[in-house]
C-alpha cells in the first residue's frame, strides 16, 4: 500500500504552468463540444495517457450506420472512415465530412510542463501512480503518491479537501 501525500504551493511558476494546463484543457472541451454539436452527437469523449489529453471520439444515439462512420468501438464511439473504404459515388460527400472533421479535430494537450514543475515525473504515473491537482487563489494543491524533488509545503488531507470543494464550488477562468 503505497501513501499519499498532500500539498501545496504558492510558487508563481508551479502556478503558471498548472494554470496553462487548465486552459488548455478547457479549450480541449469546448472543442470537443464544438465537434460533437456539429456532428449532432450525443456525446464526447476523452482519452488520457499520461502525459496527454486527447478528443477519443464521438458517441451517437443510435449509432451511425452508414458507410461513412466506422462501427461503434467497445466504448461506443465512431469515426469517419477513411476515404478509400467508400464507394466512389459516396466519395465527394465523406471528403466533405472529412474535411470538416479534420477542421474541428483539436489538438492533444501536454501536461507535462504542470507535472515538471511540481517536481514530478511523468513516468512516475505510467504504471500505478496516482495525481490530482488543481489550482485556486494563486495556490497549488497537489494529492499523490509520489514524493516531489519540488520544495512544496506538505499539507494536511482535511485541508486539501476542504479547499478542493471549494475549487469545485467554484466558478474557473479555466
Amino acid at each position: 500500500m503505497s501513501n499519499t501525500y498532500y500539498f501545496k504551493t504558492q510558487n508563481p511558476e508551479i502556478f503558471d504552468a498548472v494554470d496553462a494546463y487548465f486552459k488548455e484543457k478547457k479549450a480541449l472541451s469546448n472543442a470537443c463540444h464544438a465537434l460533437k454539436n456539429h456532428f449532432g452527437a450525443d456525446a464526447v469523449l476523452f482519452r488520457s495517457s499520461i502525459p496527454t489529453l486527447v478528443f477519443g471520439g464521438l458517441k451517437f444515439n443510435p449509432t451511425k450506420d452508414d458507410e461513412s462512420w466506422t462501427k461503434p468501438d467497445k466504448n461506443g464511439t465512431q469515426f469517419p472512415r477513411p476515404i478509400k473504404s467508400i464507394k466512389k459515388a459516396g466519395k465527394p460527400a465523406h471528403q466533405k465530412l472529412l474535411d470538416e472533421w479534420n477542421e474541428l479535430i483539436p489538438p492533444k494537450i501536454d501536461m507535462s510542463n504542470a507535472i515538471k514543475s511540481m517536481g514530478l515525473n511523468w513516468g512516475d504515473f505510467i504504471f500505478g501512480g496516482s495525481l490530482l491537482f488543481f489550482a485556486y487563489h494563486e495556490h497549488v494543491y497537489i494529492k499523490t503518491n509520489k514524493k516531489p524533488t519540488q520544495a512544496l509545503t506538505e499539507i494536511l488531507a482535511s485541508e486539501f479537501y476542504a479547499e478542493e470543494a471549494l475549487y469545485d464550488g467554484a466558478d474557473h477562468d479555466h
